[in-house]
């Protein structure tokens, strides 16, 4: 009996530990988005408005945050999480951002806050 209390509490720990990196993956990829843009500046919308870009390379620049917002963290099943942006046609613009198209180089903004996580950063 004691055996089974001392897996159920590991069983837990290991799930908040999983839901834990998985909020902190999705907030990686969301600050990637906080960096200002190198690009170039455009009016967008209205005269008043102007919008700098990102340049190839770096993580996209936000314009109405409709992907930022989008971005989220979500269990599966026990101990199973996914992060990213439920398809539509947001998604299909997270993916055209983060590997290009044939008229659009790659913004990644997923890729390196894996990366950095894997590495150990925070």
């Amino acid at each position: 009996m004691r055996l089974n209390n001392i897996r159920a509490a590991a069983v837990r720990q290991l799930e908040q530990a999983v839901a834990i990196k998985a909020q902190e993956l999705r907030n990686e990829i969301v600050g990637n988005f906080s960096r200002p843009g190198t690009g170039r500046k455009y009016r967008r919308y209205n005269p008043n408005r102007i919008h700098q870009a990102s340049s190839p390379g770096e993580a996209p620049a936000i314009d109405q945050g409709q992907l930022v917002q989008a971005i989220t963290a979500w269990m599966v099943r026990p101990g199973h999480w996914r992060v990213g942006v439920a398809g539509g046609e947001i998604g299909k613009i997270g993916l055209y951002l983060e590997f290009g198209t044939q008229r659009i180089a790659p913004r990644p903004f997923v890729r390196p806050a894996v990366e950095k996580l894997r590495r150990g950063g925070n």
